[in-house]
């Protein structure tokens, strides 16, 4: 099969670490519509439970939220795990996240165990200057490693035992693996090399990593399917940049729902009802279209 050399906008290579810097203070603002009707979703004792990764896990355990309305114990139905981004935390993505919970959903919210070198929030890996997205090689194994690629791999296992850990004692039907924009880079990165791989992928403002290319590339029996959302304003991650994911991941024989709107670099509520739609066709987002959130 041939690939094209992709090649990123060079507009935002020089500006991209200040602007996820500058981006990574915002907070999630939900309007007070939104909070009223979220007040009203109840969780059984499941939900709100802070739990640990298993402790061999070589990256610090991680810590996440569970929110539900199953009942304790009981097997089955959709798993979504969501990663936030840089200098964000699971909390921050609670609110809108909670409108995709049915009676069959189990929405889980890690949290990075690498604190964001500013004291607040958290990151996945650290963004360094020579990491700035690069043309996907036509060779995977021409890759030259960007510096983040010693911090990558202990993010990607720590999420993929989380995973396992959860479809050990949950038993689901569906998995779900969704992020927005450092958590969208990570969570492409873990579903191609998770077996078995998740059914179906949420990628919110990011793009593809050099590191996951060969990953990506690799020839596999089962492939899933993937919802691409972005911005066509974004500050931060250009829309070009969700295109080319879009090619390079077409090109290997993925599946891909694209979902472009004229927003930025946050999550309104175009992007929450493509999520609510992708990952259960027949529910409403319950959001309304004033309704929108600045995540990070």
């Amino acid at each position: 099969m041939s690939r094209s050399r992709l090649t990123p906008s060079s507009k935002w290579i020089g500006s991209f670490h200040i602007r996820m810097l500058s981006h990574s203070f915002l907070v999630v603002t939900i309007v007070s519509a939104l909070a009223s009707v979220l007040a009203c979703h109840g969780t059984n004792e499941d939900a709100a439970v802070v739990s640990p990764l298993a402790e061999e896990a070589t990256w610090a355990p991680l810590d996440f939220r569970i929110e539900t309305r199953m009942a304790k114990g009981e097997k089955g139905g959709r798993l979504i795990v969501f990663l936030h981004g840089y200098g964000s935390d699971g909390a921050d993505h609670l609110a809108w996240t909670r409108t995709l919970l049915d009676d069959r959903t189990r929405l889980i919210l890690p949290t990075a165990p690498r604190r964001h070198a500013t004291g607040r929030g958290a990151m996945w890996w650290e963004f360094r200057e020579d990491d700035w997205p690069r043309p996907y090689p036509a060779d995977p194994a021409t890759l030259a490693k960007p510096s983040y690629s010693a911090q990558l791999p202990l993010a990607r296992e720590a999420v993929v035992r989380l995973i396992a850990r959860l479809r050990d004692q949950f038993a689901p039907e569906t998995v779900i693996l969704a992020g927005h924009s450092q958590g969208a880079m990570l969570a492409l990165d873990v579903a191609v090399v998770t077996e078995p791989p998740p059914d179906r992928v949420v990628l919110l403002s990011g793009y593809a990593l050099l590191d996951s290319v060969p990953n990506i590339t690799r020839s596999r029996e089962v492939t899933p399917v993937v919802l691409i959302s972005h911005g066509q304003s974004d500050p931060v991650v250009p829309f070009s940049a969700a295109q080319e994911m879009r090619q390079l991941l077409e090109e290997n024989g993925f599946s891909v729902e694209f979902n472009e709107f004229a927003g930025g670099h946050g999550i309104e509520s175009s992007v929450v009802a493509a999520v609510s739609a992708f990952v259960r066709p027949t529910a409403s987002p319950g959001i309304s279209d004033e309704e929108t959130t600045d995540a990070h």
